[in-house]
């Protein structure tokens, strides 16, 4: 039984057209793409629905994996992605692609480059050794712009929580002389 309510997970048919959307404009902007990795939390959160701590790794012809450093069982609960393992480090992320023999990595890889650390980076590369890193920022910034009706609600529903916080809690709290501290 999940400790984290339905109503804040994101719906799987929600994630599932994340992704689909992603996919087509990958496919739409950079045709040859044959692997995406995404490596920050928010773009993480955004295309599987949880915030643990990992790797997304979506093959363009196979179903997404999240490999999860920190909050596995979390991630469990919250992600609607069939293939979720728990890692230690990207080390487990080389063995568990070697298991999966016949699909060897592409050449180039596109990675959430923005905001990526240099050091994040630097040990990424050092265990896959990809000989091109394309960013594909454009194309999730893209994606996320244009919200969803689920999204929509979602935002509408956090407006009228802060409408209430403002114009109904907050007033009785005020006196003068009080200080913004």
């Amino acid at each position: 039984m999940s400790n984290i309510p339905s109503n804040y997970r994101i719906p799987e048919s929600e994630i599932v057209d994340r992704l689909s959307r992603f996919r087509a404009r990958l496919d739409k902007k950079q045709p040859d793409w044959r692997l995406a990795v995404v490596l920050q939390p928010l773009s993480i959160f955004y295309l599987s629905g949880t915030l643990a701590t990992g790797v997304l790794w979506i093959p363009r012809d196979d179903a997404p994996t999240l490999f999860v450093r920190r909050g596995y069982g979390r991630a469990c609960e919250e992600s609607p992605l069939d293939d979720i393992r728990p890692i230690r480090s990207f080390r487990d992320i080389v063995e568990a692609l070697g298991e999966s023999a016949g699909k060897p990595l592409p050449e180039a890889v596109h990675i959430d480059k923005d905001g990526l650390s240099l050091s994040l980076f630097e040990l990424f590369s050092r265990y896959f050794g990809f000989k091109e890193y394309r960013s594909l920022d454009a194309e999730l910034m893209a994606v996320r712009s244009v919200k969803s009706r689920y999204e929509i609600e979602r935002i509408e529903r956090s407006g009228e929580i802060h409408a209430a916080v403002l114009e109904e809690l907050l007033p009785g709290m005020l006196c003068e002389g009080m200080s913004e501290a």
